[in-house]
C-alpha cells in the first residue's frame, strides 16, 4: 500500500510526541507545544492504532483518565486531524523481523510496528522524541525527526 496523493507529505506522529502535548509535567511538552506548530504547518500527520493505544493509555495511568479519553476521542472524530493508518500482516511480519534483527536494542513492539509502517508507506517525517527512530535504518533512507 502506497500513501493516498493526499498524504504524499506526511508525518507520523508518535506516543512520546502526544504524551508530551497532552502532559503539562512531561520533561518535553514546552518543545512538544512550539513543534506542534510546525507540524500542523508541514503537511498531514499520521498514526497507527497501536500508538493511540499506547498514548492513551500512558496518559490514562500516568496523568488521569480523562486525558486519555480526550486524545482517543480528538483522533476518532477528526478534531485532531491525525489519520490513523491501517497495519496489515505484512506490517506485523516484518515488525517481527525488525525486532530480531534490532535484538540488541530496546525497541518496544509498537515502535516496530511503527518502523514497519513507516518503511512501507514510506514516510519521511516523524513527530517523536525517541531516539529509537534515528537508530533504525529505514530501507528508504533516513527520517527527519521533528523537533
Amino acid at each position: 500500500m502506497q500513501l493516498p496523493n493526499a498524504l504524499k507529505n506526511a508525518i507520523f506522529i508518535d506516543a512520546g510526541a502526544f504524551i508530551a502535548l497532552a502532559d503539562r509535567s512531561d520533561q518535553f511538552h514546552e518543545k512538544a507545544g512550539h513543534a506542534m506548530l510546525d507540524v500542523e504547518a508541514a503537511g498531514p500527520r499520521v498514526t497507527t492504532p497501536f500508538v493511540l493505544v499506547e498514548s492513551c493509555n500512558y496518559l490514562q495511568r500516568r496523568v488521569n483518565a480523562e486525558a486519555g479519553c480526550r486524545l482517543w476521542n480528538s483522533i476518532l472524530s477528526g478534531e485532531a486531524e491525525v489519520k490513523l493508518l491501517p497495519v496489515d500482516e505484512r506490517d506485523l511480519a516484518r515488525a517481527h523481523q525488525i525486532a530480531a534483527q534490532y535484538a540488541d536494542q530496546s525497541f518496544s513492539w509498537v515502535d516496530c510496528t511503527s518502523f514497519a509502517c513507516i518503511e512501507h508507506l514510506k514516510i519521511s517525517r516523524v513527530f517523536s522524541f525517541d531516539k529509537d527512530f534515528l537508530i533504525f535504518k529505514f530501507s528508504h533512507g533516513p527520517l527527519h525527526r521533528i523537533p
